[in-house]
């Protein structure tokens, strides 16, 4: 079961000389959280999962209870059965893109991202492409808004001195910019600044986070 964030956080901070969370996970355990928010989403119905999906990360940024439990769930029912020939590349594809999206959700939670920009910049709308197999594109599509959603809410619950710390832990003792390799945007910064900026610090989550993930570019 994945700690939260802010468990981890609040622990560290008991010594506040600590610069560094002890929060460490395995993508299969990323996998399994995620797999919480599609069964609660397709049991949900209503307008589908991905729209649903969507109205939560809105709900975490307007102070809306986050409406997923932890606790076992079945996987969501379009994506129960898998060919065998095909049940090795779901689960690398279903590990790959939930650790993605858990990062750059926890990322934009922690620094506040509003939802418009999480939804408009991050949040996949439309299937992957995979020309290799069709259902692949939407099964990329699930885990990723999924993952997303899920550490969306874990970073936004962080506290200033939380979030403070969380921060603090992705620069390992030097300074933010230098360790990512973009500059921290400002307020007047272009929209395409902070799209490199997330992207950037979700990359230095993976690494440091997120076990046996290797971050390739983009999303």
């Amino acid at each position: 079961m994945l700690q939260s964030l802010k468990d981890a956080i609040d622990k560290a901070l008991i010594d506040p000389t600590s610069t560094s969370i002890e929060w460490l996970h395995n993508a299969a355990e990323i996998v399994e959280g995620v797999e919480v928010v599609l069964a609660v989403a397709t049991a949900a119905g209503g307008g589908g999962v991905i729209a649903l999906i969507g109205e939560w990360i809105e709900g975490v940024g307007a102070g809306v209870a986050w409406p997923v439990v932890a606790g076992a769930a079945a996987i969501a029912g379009e994506f129960a059965v898998i060919g065998e020939g095909y049940a090795e590349a779901a689960r690398k594809i279903k590990e790959d893109r939930s650790a993605s999206g858990f990062s750059h959700g926890a990322v934009l939670g922690a620094w506040k991202a509003p939802t418009d920009f999480v939804k408009s910049r991050f949040f996949e709308m439309d299937p992957e492409v995979n020309s290799f197999w069709s259902e692949a594109g939407t099964l990329a599509q699930h885990y990723y808004n999924g993952a997303l959603a899920l550490g969306y809410h874990f970073g936004y619950e962080l506290d200033k001195s939380e979030t403070a710390l969380f921060w603090k832990d992705l620069g390992q003792g030097k300074d933010l910019d230098e360790v990512l390799g973009v500059p921290i945007p400002t307020e007047d910064s272009p929209e395409n600044d902070w799209v490199d900026f997330y992207i950037a610090a979700a990359v230095q989550f993976l690494k440091l986070h997120i076990e046996g993930q290797v971050p390739v570019g983009g999303q």
